[in-house]
């Protein structure tokens, strides 16, 4: 009979480093994925971020426009407070790219 039990504790040991060595595997497996999901994750920001600036600078671009096409050439603003301090420039707002008056856009971040 002491053979036989000797017999089933080397299974046991076996079957555990089995189980461990394949835990491992599948640890490794899973974190060289979520490395790849992270890298991923920041390329997709990164391309967000690019798109909100160009977004940003197109907003720039037709308010001033608009304001030129108001007569306001020469006294636009871009204070992002909405004031306009030029000389000349109508005290409403509405020569100030930020102000509501005017360009009506909000400063970018």
């Amino acid at each position: 009979m002491t053979q036989k039990q000797n017999s089933q504790r080397g299974s046991a040991i076996l079957i555990i480093l089995i189980t461990v060595s394949l835990f491992a595997a599948l640890s490794y497996a899973f974190l060289q994925g979520s490395k790849t999901n992270i890298g991923w994750l920041e390329k997709e920001k990164n391309s967000a971020d690019v798109i909100d600036t160009e977004q940003c600078s197109n907003n720039l671009i037709a308010a001033t426009k608009r304001l030129e096409a108001r007569g306001c050439e020469g006294l636009i603003s871009t204070a992002t407070d909405g004031s306009n301090i030029i000389v000349g420039a109508p005290s409403d707002g509405s020569c100030s790219i930020y102000h509501p008056n005017g360009g009506g856009i909000k400063p970018c971040i």
